[in-house]
């Protein structure tokens, strides 16, 4: 459980970093996004997360071999 927790909160300020820094450079002046007082975007953080459990499930439990599509619509 600390792994996603750590995973959510590194991959919540990168998103945000990189909001930052694109919106920065596409308005040509400082942007500041997110909802939150801190430095992170938590939509970035859970997705990231829910894409690691979900390898994680898949990694321990699936252990077959999948086929193409199927693996695409996994991920």
């Amino acid at each position: 459980m600390n792994r996603y927790i750590v995973l959510f909160t590194i991959f919540s300020f990168l998103g945000w970093l990189w909001e930052i820094v694109f919106c920065t450079i596409n308005n040509h002046k400082w942007t500041k996004r997110g909802f939150l007082i801190g430095p992170i975007i938590p939509i970035y953080g859970l997705i990231c997360s829910l894409a690691v459990a979900v390898y994680d499930i898949e990694r321990l439990v699936l252990m077959r071999e999948f086929k193409w599509w199927v693996v695409f619509f996994m991920g």
